[in-house]
């Protein structure tokens, strides 16, 4: 029984480790993500490449390269190094373009970094006339800038400060929510608000953008958001930054999973637990022969004319019953 118990244990174990390293990530921005808020739409349409260290963006400045790529750092959760901040900077002076769209990250951060004077205000922006169904999504209606119309942004911010050309703005209808409480208020700010803006930078340039959102899977195909992400590249290899949103908990056990598997896969680790497992089970059933011998032995001693054939069967019978 205890080796039923133990069997069936370790079956559900393997079962539920396939059944979590087959699902799809959930993560924002994913792109493998298929559900609402992953970027397995814009990931088809755009042909993302993934780059997993951001400190290797610089060397495609180093081969001439950077002239023919973009790179995209969507929703940025986690900090950016100095040393990330260099890599970039000599990706953007090599000829590189960056598009950094955020909103309530660490998007400043880098910008910081990068001794630019625009920023993401980080406030809420709210539009109850220029909107999709709700003020949380206001609809970008000057878009001169991008050559796109149509754009719908998503729980947004708005971009401040100086240094930058304008791309789009927000109506003049719109607000930003200080206090949060999704109402205009007599001391809260009127657009239009910058949304997009433009700033070069050595021989490349960069392009903040106050909402990530607007690539996602609910949002990519609505009104005009897909044709800006690809007029955003401007005929670049779009390379996607993976490196800076804070993994969940399934993506944590689906990377453990991953490099399990692949252990597993290797043919010395194959051999070698392979030599484990039959060591275990030769040392288990040793150990029983061992504990039926010696109870067998036990009762023959109390009991010297018993058959001893006997007994050793019902020993047996007796170990499979329990």
């Amino acid at each position: 029984m205890k080796r039923t118990v133990v069997l069936g244990f370790l079956s559900a174990l393997i079962a539920v480790a396939l059944i979590i390293h087959s699902m799809p990530p959930a993560d924002d921005f994913n792109p493998m993500n298929p559900f609402w808020n992953g970027l397995s739409k814009a990931n088809e349409a755009l042909k993302f490449s993934m780059l997993e260290d951001l400190r290797r963006v610089g060397v495609y400045a180093g081969v001439g390269e950077a002239h023919g790529l973009a790179l995209l750092i969507l929703g940025p959760s986690t900090p950016f190094t100095q040393e990330e901040a260099e890599a970039v900077k000599g990706f953007l002076m090599g000829g590189g373009l960056l598009i950094l769209a955020d909103d309530f990250g660490t998007g400043n951060e880098l910008l910081t970094i990068l001794g630019l004077d625009l920023r993401l205000n980080g406030s809420l922006l709210l539009d109850p006339l220029f909107k999709l169904k709700s003020r949380r999504l206001p609809e970008i209606i000057h878009t001169a800038g991008l050559e796109a119309e149509g754009l719908i942004l998503n729980y947004a911010t708005v971009i401040t400060g100086s240094g930058f050309k304008t791309l789009a703005t927000s109506s003049s209808f719109s607000y930003l929510d200080l206090n949060g409480n999704l109402e205009w208020d007599p001391d809260e700010p009127n657009g239009p608000f910058t949304v997009a803006a433009e700033a070069g930078y050595g021989a490349g340039g960069i392009i903040v953008i106050s909402d990530p959102s607007f690539m996602i899977n609910c949002m990519f195909e609505v009104e005009g958001n897909a044709r800006l992400a690809g007029h955003l590249l401007k005929g670049r290899k779009p390379l996607l930054d993976t490196s800076h949103w804070r993994p969940s908990p399934l993506s944590k056990a689906k990377d453990i999973l991953t490099t399990a598997f692949y252990f597993i896969s290797l043919p010395e680790a194959r051999y070698s637990l392979t030599s484990l497992v039959a060591i275990i089970i030769l040392k288990t059933e040793y150990r029983r022969v061992r504990i039926r011998m010696s109870r067998v032995e036990e009762v023959l001693k109390r009991h010297p004319d018993w058959d001893k054939s006997i007994l050793e069967r019902l020993e047996e019978d007796l170990q499979h019953e329990g």
